[in-house]
């Protein structure tokens, strides 16, 4: 049996999430998945039990391999060193001695079996959840903008969720769209051309 089913920390991932927690005020709605595997946690309660629920504070020993992250690892080291550790939420779904099979099981279930967001849908969301500055936004706008306007060549070709409207030829994907002007840099460059020719009196 495979001990290590975590998968390896990559530094450029942790950087990333350092960011969008620092910069963008990220909060990370999913839950970090844990096993307590020392014997001895303490819990103490604060107040009555509501509902046979009960509130209370958690403490570990300072102990090596009191506790297995089963998900969510990157999402905790991301932490370390930010002010944020010491004031966000960080939710948190803990089991007592989970057995390693079980461990390796879940975290197969969530790594594996869970339907992810399609990409398209998600630059259809960016213009509603995003700042107008943001290029993610203005990118998506515009490939929608081809889409939706009748003298356009891209009229009714491009395929999302809250598209008005379609013709029965082949479709483009909006993601395919988006990603190739974001990988192309075509609204950097776009921008540096207005720069260029803009006449200041």
């Amino acid at each position: 049996l495979n001990n290590n089913y975590q998968r390896l920390v990559k530094k450029t991932k942790i950087k990333a999430i350092k960011k969008f927690i620092t910069e963008q005020r990220g909060v990370f709605p999913t839950n970090i998945i844990i096993s307590i595997e020392t014997d001895k946690p303490i819990f103490k309660p604060t107040g009555a039990a509501i509902n046979n629920i009960h509130h209370g504070t958690v403490t570990l020993p300072r102990k090596f391999q009191s506790l297995n992250i089963i998900d969510g690892q990157h999402r905790l080291f991301a932490y370390d060193g930010l002010d944020q550790g010491f004031k966000d939420l960080i939710y948190i779904v803990a089991f007592e001695r989970m057995e390693l099979e079980e461990q390796i099981k879940t975290f197969i279930d969530i790594n594996e079996k869970q339907t992810k967001v399609s990409p398209s849908l998600l630059w259809d969301l960016y213009p509603t959840i995003l700042e107008k500055d943001d290029i993610k936004y203005r990118i998506s706008t515009l490939v929608k903008r081809l889409n939706e306007q009748k003298e356009s060549s891209l009229h009714g070709l491009i395929s999302y969720d809250s598209a008005p409207y379609s013709n029965k030829l082949p479709k483009l994907t909006l993601e395919s769209v988006c990603t190739a002007i974001k990988t192309e840099k075509i609204i950097e460059d776009i921008n540096n051309v207005n720069r260029e020719f803009t006449y200041v009196p």
